[in-house]
């Protein structure tokens, strides 16, 4: 194996299974969520992994741990912003929901480019480690925020 997935869930390794099943013998994918991607990553280097892709916050966390190879991270598309705000709105049920996105920077980046050409009322709410995940949360929703957009770690508090 050469090239490691890092899926945050299980429906995302399956996607990335089924898109990579092109190459089994290059391409391995598993499944961790942020900080639980650290030892596992460890031990796939030492059995040669020679790159790691991966979203978000856990690219983030596994350059912060000092993993050798080199990481790429996975980047919001202008397709996948589209999609989660349209989902977003739809899951509220009237035009005005109070929208609150609570990601890591480079997810908020992305929707804060588009903001400007929508017209929806969105919060931000920053995570600098998974761990202020379950607190931005909460204040997210103490806030008044309808529906939650997020990676896996959003999704898993909030349910």
């Amino acid at each position: 194996m050469s090239i490691v997935f890092i899926a945050p869930d299980p429906d995302i390794a399956r996607q990335y299974r089924g898109i990579l099943a092109c190459a089994p013998d290059k391409v391995e994918v598993v499944e961790a969520l942020l900080s639980e991607a650290i030892p596992v990553a460890r031990q796939l280097e030492e059995r040669d992994a020679e790159v790691f892709v991966a979203r978000g916050g856990t690219a983030m966390l596994l350059r912060q741990a000092g993993i050798k190879s080199p990481i790429v991270e996975l980047h919001l598309t202008s397709a996948d912003v589209v999609q989660a705000l349209t989902e977003a709105k739809s899951k509220a049920h009237f035009d005005h929901a109070a929208i609150a996105i609570v990601a890591f920077p480079g997810m908020i980046q992305n929707l804060l480019d588009f903001l400007p050409l929508l017209s929806l009322p969105l919060r931000c709410y920053t995570l600098t480690s998974e761990d202020d995940a379950p607190g931005r949360v909460d204040e997210a929703i103490a806030a008044g925020a309808q529906v939650l957009l997020g990676g896996a770690i959003t999704v898993k508090i909030a349910r």
